[in-house]
């Protein structure tokens, strides 16, 4: 018996040792338990006959013998409890009355032939009950062989697997739902171990590592949003430090756009499978870090943000190009007033009998000043504007940004050089802005002169002993004459061809701004290859 029943799954191999019973029968065991174990060898240990029949009576596996031809000759109440059918309904039957026609036949020419050629089979059934249901069997069938030739059975044992199977499949259909969904998941999503090991990720994961140039994307979002957790996985899990919706730039490489994403990472636990943790459940901890990209909406968001810095700029250079221009026609119109108030002066010394003639220059005179009190009192006031830390290098961008349509209309080539780690300056963004688009315009105003001039102009920010910021700009037109270098700041004065267009008063405005931060702007004499103006600012904004 112990060699026919080799290879019956651990949980029937208690068939071996209750079956060593059989050696020695008693009278209660039905006649055909009796012949069907009747080959066993006694292995030494003598069990109450009594004992054993109630063990195969009162076992939880479904039990059945039969005669060589598949014939029922016995079931346990286990079997009964499980087909729905009495012993006595059964007897005499064959084993095909719990057959359901989902089997395919290949299994049971399987089964047969297992059996026949003395082994032991183990497979997967569909059977049906008494009244119709069908179940699926996980069934062990063994062949036992008498002394006699003609004397063969076999012994049947089966249990009810339905619900393992239908909880199997929801477990997979769940599984490959939940992979399904991460992996088709517009966002990256990573799980890592506790070494800081990606275990576990999705395709927009490996998409953007692709991207990165193989660079591990969690390894470089966890350093930009938290290094904490980088540094030290154990001590950020106990303490359960975790961060959400942080917005990290990942830079794919050169003359490549910068992408933002908005990442989460939470700690998640599993709990460990093994027998041992049953009474004591262990657990695995692992980081969840998920990175949903908003390049596009930063992308929306820097471009609104450009909208208003431009309509800030505008009108802060309307009220600016207001402010010089009505200054600079005061200043025109206050020589000829001095030069009138003189003349009625020296009139009124010199021809005692010109009353007259005095009254009228007076008239003129007291108009002028009253006009040039008009102009001034018209002068509008400045943009408010709160001070704080400005970052020359964001200030170049955000007029290359606002001037792009400019440049792309007129041609021109920008060779952008920032400093890295500017110091900040402490002032107002609008003012600073007003000074480099003025510069920028004077470049590109140079670039349409007529001749064959290259279009393209220099724009580079340097850090001077983290005391002064120095901002150059440096064009390729037809330059400026040496003795003209200081008279370009004057107002209204233009040394353009084609004047149109021209109020010449974008060199003083810029000089103005300057000095309000106690700054200067500067013609380089030495440059020969067009213009290069370079403007000096302490980082103090002139405050001290």
């Amino acid at each position: 018996m112990s060699s026919n029943l080799t290879g019956i799954q651990g949980e029937y191999e208690w068939v071996d040792a209750l079956s060593d019973f059989f050696a020695s029968p008693s009278a209660d065991v039905p006649p055909e338990v009796l012949e069907a174990f009747a080959v066993i060898q006694n292995h030494g240990q003598v069990l109450p006959p009594r004992l054993f029949y109630e063990v195969v009576e009162q076992s939880s596996i479904a039990i059945s013998i039969t005669d060589n031809q598949a014939n029922i000759l016995y079931v346990n109440r286990a079997f009964q409890n499980l087909t729905g059918y009495c012993s006595d309904e059964l007897w005499g039957e064959n084993e095909s009355i719990l057959s359901y026609k989902a089997t395919p036949k290949t299994v049971y020419r399987e089964l047969w032939s297992t059996i026949l050629s003395g082994q032991a089979w183990n497979g997967m059934l569909v059977n049906k009950r008494k009244d119709g249901s069908r179940y699926l069997a996980e069934v062990t069938v063994a062949p036992i062989s008498c002394d006699r030739a003609e004397s063969h059975y076999f012994l049947g044992m089966h249990r009810d697997v339905t619900a393992l199977h239908n909880l199997k499949n929801k477990v997979h259909n769940q599984k490959e739902l939940i992979e399904s969904v991460v992996d088709h998941a517009p966002m990256a999503i990573a799980l890592l171990d506790m070494t800081g090991r990606v275990v576990l990720d999705n395709r927009a994961y490996k998409t953007l590592m692709a991207d990165l140039g193989g660079r591990e994307p969690a390894e470089l979002i966890l350093q930009s949003a938290n290094s904490t957790i980088s540094e030290d996985f154990e001590t950020a899990c106990a303490r359960g430090y975790g961060f959400e919706h942080q917005e990290v730039r990942l830079f794919q490489g050169l003359g490549r756009e910068a992408r933002w994403f908005s990442c989460s990472a939470n700690w998640i636990k599993e709990f460990d499978l093994q027998a041992e943790s049953y009474f004591k459940p262990d657990t695995q901890n692992g980081l969840l870090l998920v990175a949903n990209e908003i390049t596009r909406q930063k992308r929306e968001q820097e471009q609104a943000r450009i909208n208003a810095v431009q309509a800030l700029m505008m009108e802060q250079s309307a009220t600016l190009n207001m402010q010089e221009t009505l200054s600079g026609a005061i200043f025109q119109m206050q020589g000829p007033l001095n030069m009138i108030e003189a003349a009625a002066e020296m009139l009124k010394r010199q021809e005692p009998g010109q009353e007259h003639l005095y009254h009228t220059l007076k008239q003129a005179l007291d108009a002028g000043h009253q006009a040039v009190e008009t102009l001034r009192s018209s002068i509008p006031g400045e943009v408010s504007e709160a001070t704080g830390p400005v970052n020359i290098n964001d200030v170049v961008r955000d007029v290359l940004n606002v001037m792009a349509e400019r440049l792309l209309a007129e041609g021109v080539v920008v060779d952008c050089r920032p400093t890295e780690s500017l110091p900040f300056i402490t002032g107002q963004a609008g003012k600073l802005r007003a000074l480099v688009k003025y510069l920028l315009d004077n470049a590109i105003d140079a670039l349409r002169e007529p001749g064959d001039w290259q279009r393209e102009f220099m724009i580079m920010t340097k850090n001077n002993n983290d005391e002064r910021i120095e901002l150059w700009v440096q064009d390729m037109g037809p330059g400026l004459a040496t003795e003209l270098r200081f008279k370009a700041f004057e107002p209204f004065f233009s040394n353009w061809n084609a004047r149109r267009g021209h109020s010449g008063m974008g060199l003083t405005m810029a000089q103005q701004i300057a000095v309000e931060y106690g700054g200067e702007v500067e013609v380089d004499t030495e440059y020969s290859n067009g213009c290069r103006v370079r403007v000096s600012i302490p980082v103090d904004g002139g405050q001290q």
